[in-house]
């Protein structure tokens, strides 16, 4: 299960490349579908660590985490740090964020990173509100500059319906 989506460049801001910038290596792309173990921990696809090593994330193994509803259904959202601090800044703090994108974001996420054999554990909360199953299996999706990890059924529904409310 992999995809890479094609998209038009957007404005560059703060001297970062713009989404999709066209080269591969500073864009989270494509979907995997990985195991959940049974400790909460996903397997982030050799392809998406690889990004991180762009001068963007700054090589930081290091994420902000917080779960959020795209559509009908909720996924866990997982930034690199750096980006989550660029998107703060740029945000005054999440202060001019739409209030609705601000509870959904902002509000209970926490910080986690990867361990050495590239996994990222998702504590029990984000587990259960994102609706994942242990030892289940999950669609690990590249959106240009985060990270979205699905229950892999709901993604495809989701995806099929076009992310509709």
């Amino acid at each position: 299960m992999s995809e890479k989506p094609q998209g038009a460049a957007t404005q560059e801001t703060d001297g970062f490349p713009p989404f999709p910038s066209g080269d591969p290596t500073d864009s989270f792309l494509g979907v995997e579908a990985v195991a959940l173990d049974q400790k909460g921990r996903v397997m982030l696809p050799k392809d998406l660590r690889e990004v991180l090593k762009h001068p963007r994330y700054g090589g930081s193994r290091r994420f902000y985490i917080n779960v959020a509803k795209r559509g009908r259904y909720a996924a866990v959202f997982v930034f690199p740090e750096m980006e989550w601090k660029r998107r703060l800044a740029e945000s005054g703090n999440g202060a001019r964020l739409p209030e609705q994108l601000r509870e959904r974001l902002v509000t209970g996420g926490e910080y986690a990173e990867l361990d050495q054999a590239g996994r990222l554990r998702l504590t029990d909360f984000q587990i259960r509100s994102a609706q994942l199953i242990l030892r289940g299996r999950v669609a690990v999706v590249g959106v240009q500059d985060h990270i979205e990890i699905w229950d892999e059924p709901r993604y495809a529904i989701c995806k099929e319906e076009g992310f509709a409310e």
